[in-house]
């Protein structure tokens, strides 16, 4: 995390505040992340503690966070750092046991009258379509399910996939899935061999899956169904890219490593690429690129708060998924025995109190809406033992009592050192 996530936190706040009740009413977790405090243990007190790591990083522990994985900038640069380190370490598991896995991108064809709820849940419906096992529907029997073709001739036991979503000016919202499948290295020059055929049949069922969307939920009704979707599939030759896997510069398939090697493309954070990533083709934004422009831009303020709408109502959908074949319980077995978690935690930091607020303080600072900026300012100043003297003078600035702030503050200081040995354990409780 760090403080231009924070500065985006405070952009997004503003502009769900200006938004109408209901709106509010949706998104109010979001609203209301880092304000509340962790309970503390009995004898202790509710503060929040600012962090500084032994390579002058700056961080906050204390507070509850809204946890969102899609929307909220801060957390969701936690949550998906945590997500790489656990795709990477799944690499490297399946490689130790003689797998190599490879990238698979998933996409439907969709147009900018489509909303983004519905691009993603005619998605996710795809989705589990693609993979169903039920031959029932097909009046011949001899039909073979093109998915489990694929899974049986090439071996593939173990997936992960993670949802993405970039912004097109042309065509609207464009939701897609990152996969990737792990198969015996012995099978893994076979696998282009299934391109083709496992795309024709992901078109169909998005085909299909689409009109009975648009059926069951009355959207387009003014419209022929069928029509319709010939308008939106009509592009072949460009969707045919609507299913394609990772290829090298010589077209061979891209063998996926982890960042725990620093060598070559990782598809770790290929998968999980953080707030700096950007959309790949030109006119195409991801959200957060979004929410950069939201701030002094209202179209791009209301096309933020669609987005955290479709991401957020229920039916909820999971940013990260694993196959349901045991691959989870062996991977925290992999990460315990291998001492492997997030990167900050992989650099053995060790972290120490600088300052801590009372729960008063806290919520001080969040009643006049100065939240951001102020802990912007903060965990600058935090970083560097030089600028020690500016922080306290900077706090002092705020109102906040400098007695409080003060070295010979006893009580504070042993209650912020125990709180520091939680951050320490909750960091590795979370994400091993």
């Amino acid at each position: 995390m760090s403080i231009i996530d924070y500065h985006l936190q405070h952009v997004l706040r503003r502009i769900i505040d200006n938004e109408p009740s209901e709106t509010r009413r949706q998104l109010r977790n979001i609203l209301k992340c880092g304000q509340r405090l962790i309970p503390p243990g009995v004898g202790s007190l509710p503060v929040v503690a600012v962090l500084r790591s032994d390579d002058k990083q700056s961080t906050l522990f204390g507070h509850v966070h809204c946890k969102n994985p899609f929307c909220c900038p801060a957390c969701s640069a936690k949550i998906m750092e945590g997500y790489r380190a656990k795709i990477a370490s799944a690499i490297d598991m399946q490689e130790a046991s003689g797998e190599w896995g490879f990238m698979a991108t998933f996409t439907i064809p969709h147009i900018s009258s489509m909303s983004c709820r519905e691009t993603t849940d005619i998605l996710y419906k795809t989705w589990q379509y693609f993979k169903c096992k039920n031959k029932s529907s097909h009046a011949n029997s001899t039909w073979v399910h093109p998915y489990r073709a694929f899974i049986n001739e090439t071996g593939v036991n173990s997936w992960v996939r993670v949802c993405e979503y970039t912004y097109g000016k042309a065509n609207g919202w464009h939701p897609h899935f990152h996969c990737i499948f792990w198969v015996p290295k012995e099978n893994f020059d076979t696998v282009l061999d299934w391109e083709e055929k496992l795309c024709d049949f992901w078109l169909q069922q998005a085909r299909r899956i689409a009109i009975k969307y648009w059926r069951d939920n009355k959207l387009h009704e003014n419209q022929d169904l069928e029509t319709f979707a010939n308008l939106v599939f009509a592009r072949t030759e460009e969707w045919k890219q609507a299913l394609k896997f990772s290829r090298d510069g010589n077209g061979k398939l891209l063998k996926a490593t982890s960042a725990n090697y620093m060598t070559g493309w990782t598809a770790d954070r290929e998968l999980t690429g953080n707030r700096k990533k950007e959309a790949s083709h030109k006119n195409h934004y991801t959200p957060y690129q979004i929410l950069e422009m939201a701030e002094f831009d209202k179209h791009w303020a209301r096309v933020y708060i669609d987005f955290c709408l479709a991401v957020t109502r229920k039916p909820v959908h999971h940013r990260l998924n694993f196959s349901k074949n045991g691959i989870c319980k062996r991977l925290a077995e992999w990460q315990k025995t291998h001492d492997v978690t997030s990167e900050n935690v992989q650099k053995k930091n060790t972290w120490e109190t600088v300052t801590f607020f009372y729960a008063d303080d806290w919520y001080e600072i969040y009643s006049k809406n100065r939240h951001a900026p102020v802990i912007a300012n903060i965990l600058y100043l935090a970083q560097n033992p030089e600028h020690e003297e500016l922080l306290f003078n900077y706090i002092e600035s705020l109102g906040i009592p400098p007695k409080r702030r003060s070295h010979e503050y006893k009580p504070g200081w042993k209650v912020c050192d125990a709180i520091t040995d939680n951050f320490n354990h909750k960091v590795y409780e979370k994400i091993a």
